[in-house]
């Protein structure tokens, strides 16, 4: 009984390593590479730029009316964009759009801000920095970090001990507000290497969203008003030169929100087909417009939104991903399933099963089992001894095909 649980045993490893193995492998085998465009909104001209490179042809440049470009006269096209190059050759147009610009001007409202789909998973630390928002000369790391659950409790960072004075005015004071322990969401920047610090965006049980910092060694702590029908599932916090807004929400409905910085006032972006699950959000910012890009696999979309957040200008572009091309289809027709270890949708090591819902992988599964089947009459093995094995080759294919005869049956 033993050799046989430990056979099983060995075979179940088996077909776990092999998953993850034999699929990595054909992938590098046959990866293919796909040049996904980048896309930029031109003020000067009100089109979307779309820049490729192609193997053996470089870069190309092409406008959203299909119009070409060689490289400067793009650069020529787009200087509220490309303003460094301008400068440096001494082309930067006086005024653009009828605005009379510096380089000042034009890089203190450039920005630019990536949100990955993993980032709505990744865990935290729950031991967040508060910052001494206005300190005398530059940021420093504090001697404490702050962690939130039925209260809000400081640590010192050397002793690791529980500052209770400090612990009881800051609770004290975020209950007076109407906060609802614990929190749901902490959203910041934890560095010092930053321009400023505007401390911490909270949400309490209730959804509730609240400003947390500390101002020459006081707390301050405010209720941001917002719709009760706005449930925020991510914060995104900056500290760009333009200061206009704290951070960039993203709703449970997958609506975007940029929260004006001064008055709290929540921004809704004209953008209704975001997707944190399958999309990288961009959202590029220049003097004149802002563009939010969506980047999933095959797409992307591009919208351009004026000062006053309407939507002046959209571009949507397809290609081939991998699995619409023959060595995608050929991959579906072998696995039956796949098994990372690191995904490419999180930065940390978890085992995440991908299953395969073409169902082609049944025809070798079935094939694979009528083999086996004719190998055990041919070795002349008892059909009934070797019943789970072909169990395990019509559920795993090709995975447990393998294992099965790695690890032989010995019948007893």
């Amino acid at each position: 009984m033993i050799p046989k649980l430990s056979r099983y045993f060995l075979i179940i490893l088996a077909t776990v390593v092999l998953s993850q193995v034999m699929p990595a492998i054909y992938d590098n085998l046959f990866d293919v590479r796909i040049n996904t465009p980048y896309v930029s909104f031109g003020a000067e001209k009100k089109v979307f730029f779309i820049y490729t490179r192609e193997e053996g042809k470089g870069p190309a440049f092409t406008d959203s009316k299909g119009e070409k470009y060689t490289r400067n006269r793009y650069l020529d096209a787009t200087p509220s964009e490309n303003y460094f190059y301008h400068i440096k050759n001494g082309t930067m147009p006086d005024s653009i759009n009828g605005v009379k610009v510096d380089a000042r001007l034009l890089q203190r409202e450039s920005f630019n801000q990536m949100t990955f789909p993993f980032e709505f998973s990744q865990p935290e630390y729950k031991l967040y920095p508060l910052l001494e928002s206005a300190p005398e000369a530059e940021l420093t790391w504090p001697k404490d970090f702050f962690r939130i659950d039925k209260r809000i409790e400081f640590i010192d960072a050397k002793t690791n001990h529980i500052d209770e004075e400090k612990s009881v005015t800051y609770t004290g004071l975020m209950k007076k507000e109407g906060f609802v322990f614990p929190a749901t969401l902490v959203a910041g920047m934890p560095t010092v290497m930053k321009q400023w610090d505007d401390g911490w965006f909270l949400t309490d049980k209730e959804g509730s969203l609240f400003h947390l910092k500390m101002v020459k060694g006081e707390p301050y702590f405010v209720k941001i008003s917002k719709p009760d029908n706005i449930k925020i599932k991510k914060m995104v916090c900056n500290s760009y030169s333009s200061r206009e807004f704290y951070a960039t929400l993203v709703s449970d409905d997958n609506r975007i929100y940029l929260l004006r910085s001064g008055d709290y006032k929540l921004l809704e972006l004209p953008i209704n087909d975001y997707n944190p699950d399958t999309q990288a959000l961009q959202i590029a910012g220049s003097l004149f417009y802002k563009t939010v890009i969506l980047n999933g696999e095959g797409s992307i979309k591009a919208y351009a939104i004026d000062r006053k957040y309407n939507k002046v200008a959209e571009y949507a572009q397809t290609w081939p991903v991998k699995a619409d091309m023959a060595v995608g289809k050929v991959f579906t027709w072998l696995f039956p399933f796949s098994i990372e270890m690191q995904p490419a949708s999180s930065h940390f090591v978890h085992f995440q099963v991908n299953r395969n819902h073409t169902g082609r992988w049944i025809y070798l599964n079935l094939l694979l089992l009528a083999l086996s089947f004719l190998l055990i009459k041919r070795q002349g093995r008892k059909l009934s001894s070797n019943i789970l094995d072909l169990i395990i080759v019509a559920a795993t294919g090709i995975f447990g095909f393998i294992a099965v005869n790695i690890f032989a049956n010995k019948e007893y």
